[in-house]
């Protein structure tokens, strides 16, 4: 074809705004982030600067209830956040979804126990519109019993399908293991049939119910990471937070550690399923703040943590050639002082004995003979340059910045998580 005369008067697209690239490192960020309190219980983090675009990224927590208000709502509660994003008074589903259009709005909303979350990104031009949009989604949401319908026939299938994967199948398992709680006990772990059950009696009037009585401005957090006046940003949150109040208090569910539980393994038929699920866990009463707790994340990256190479990953996946993906973790819960660490793979079903002893073999091999120095010095480049990069993109830094004011800190703590994985020895890790 003739390419001048297909391209003939084009014009481009107006420039974007370029960005601004800040020092990644906790300390650079910190001096850069406001911090405060907004109307009610809700405070907040805000990191301005010049982003590509001119966009900004939020992340908005609102806490409800407690353990003992909670009883009996688990229903409401898991499905209140997605009813409340599927209308409002003012606008049902598809208007919304044209409004959210119109303003180059990416939106989600979720809830559980006692916690309402909300992602919103959205450019500078749109922000006071956007908030004002997202006030009448939080204060007036329509709760529509047709979308509830929707929502429960997708919710139903999914969980019936995952019934027979395994890698929905397994990590249940484990879980409900690792909770020993009572059946009334908000922390209870469902079997999928139990949670299909509870899906399908929950109604609208329940939903609506718990709005109506628990959501408010008691207590929560927001973080902003972008191209935004915080002073501006502030007031348009606090006019639509403000006058938004309770009766219901919020005590937050704790989720201490089980690390007494015994073993054991759990054989579970999925039969037709091309491929098998492993997956294990145990939790630890230790607080992320304490001296083995880097030390600990650095063997966990070599055991099997690291995305590029791991022991897990060069022995059972590249040598064996038993696993498609086999991956370790630790992860923590701050507010709780517990680490959990878990092992998964997939595999061939008829590889699942072997995958097993050869997962264990690894992992009393690093237990029993350590790490090296060279695989030390390897894995903290890596580690810290990973989360250098996490930082450097604005979501990321913003749900970084949002669990900063949950567990009450400032990004000096990952400052000084930095500086224990770099002070790590061979010995530390080891006895870690």
């Amino acid at each position: 074809p003739d390419i001048a005369a297909m391209l003939d008067g084009y014009k481009g697209r107006e420039a974007v705004a370029a960005g601004e690239q800040i020092d990644p490192e906790p300390t650079a960020i910190e001096k850069r982030t406001l911090r405060g309190k907004l109307t009610g219980g809700v405070e907040y983090a805000f990191l301005p600067k010049r982003t590509r675009g001119e966009t900004v990224s939020m992340q908005l927590t609102l806490r409800f209830g407690n353990g003992e208000s909670l009883k009996g709502k688990l229903g409401a509660v898991e499905l209140l956040g997605i009813l409340m994003a599927r209308g409002t008074e003012k606008y049902d589903y598809t208007e919304l979804q044209d409004e959210l259009n119109r303003l180059r709005i990416e939106m989600s909303m979720s809830s559980t126990v006692g916690v309402l979350q909300v992602g919103l990104k959205t450019k500078r031009e749109y922000l006071p519109e956007a908030i004002t949009l997202l006030g009448d989604v939080l204060r007036h949401p329509r709760l529509d019993g047709d979308e509830l319908e929707v929502m429960r026939r997708q919710i139903i299938t999914s969980l019936q399908q995952g019934t027979t994967e395994p890698q929905s199948v397994a990590p249940r398992s484990v879980r409900r293991s690792l909770s020993p709680y009572a059946k009334d006990d908000v922390r209870y772990v469902m079997s999928a049939e139990e949670e299909i059950d509870m899906y399908k009696k929950v109604t609208v009037d329940e939903i609506r119910a718990l709005h109506a009585g628990f959501l408010s401005n008691q207590a929560g957090e927001v973080s902003a990471v972008g191209d935004f006046d915080p002073d501006e940003l502030k007031a348009l949150l606090n006019a639509q937070l403000a006058d938004w109040e309770t009766d219901e208090s919020f005590a937050r569910v704790d989720r201490k550690a089980h690390p007494d539980v015994e073993q054991s393994l759990d054989i579970i038929e999925t039969p037709d399923k091309a491929n098998a699920f492993y997956f294990s866990s145990q939790q630890y009463n230790l607080k992320d703040s304490d001296p083995q707790y880097a030390s600990l994340v650095l063997g966990n990256y070599i055991l099997g943590g690291g995305s590029l190479s791991s022991r897990l990953g060069n022995r059972v996946r590249q040598q064996e050639g038993l696993s498609y993906g086999v991956r370790s973790g630790i992860s923590a819960r701050a507010k709780d002082g517990r680490v959990d660490f878990t092992l998964y793979a997939i595999t061939n079903p008829k590889n699942r004995d072997k995958l097993m002893a050869v997962m264990l073999e690894e992992l009393e091999k690093i237990r029993k003979d350590g790490v090296t120095q060279e695989e030390l010095d390897e894995a903290k480049v890596a580690y810290l340059q990973a989360a250098r990069v996490r930082r450097s993109g604005d979501s990321a830094l913003t749900s970084e910045l949002l669990s900063t004011l949950f567990n009450e800190r400032t990004m000096a703590h990952y400052a000084e998580h930095d500086a224990k994985i770099e002070a790590a020895t061979v010995e530390s890790v080891n006895t870690a």
